[in-house]
């Protein structure tokens, strides 16, 4: 499937967060790093990448978003350990 440019900044932009241990960035954070122009254009990819099952999103709530397994692969990139579960 191919990121379109929202879709795809919106989500490098949490993958890159969220690998460097900092916390998820806000809606308005999201539209100042990205470039668009509205929190509601972030608000719309951010619903897209939810449905698409590219980020898990804990009840809509601020700075819940996750990438998932799918989303690392969209972007291309492997993760290194589990996106759910425990390890035993």
């Amino acid at each position: 499937e191919q990121l379109f440019p929202g879709k795809g900044e919106a989500l490098a932009l949490l993958w890159r967060e969220q690998s460097a241990g900092r916390p998820v960035p806000s809606v308005p954070e999201m539209c100042a790093a990205t470039g668009l122009r509205t929190t509601s254009a972030v608000y719309h990819h951010l619903m897209v990448l939810c449905r698409d099952g590219l980020i898990d999103w804990q009840d809509r709530r601020s700075r819940t978003f996750r990438l998932t397994e799918a989303g690392h692969l969209a972007l291309g990139r492997r993760t290194l350990f589990p996106v759910r579960g425990s390890v035993m």
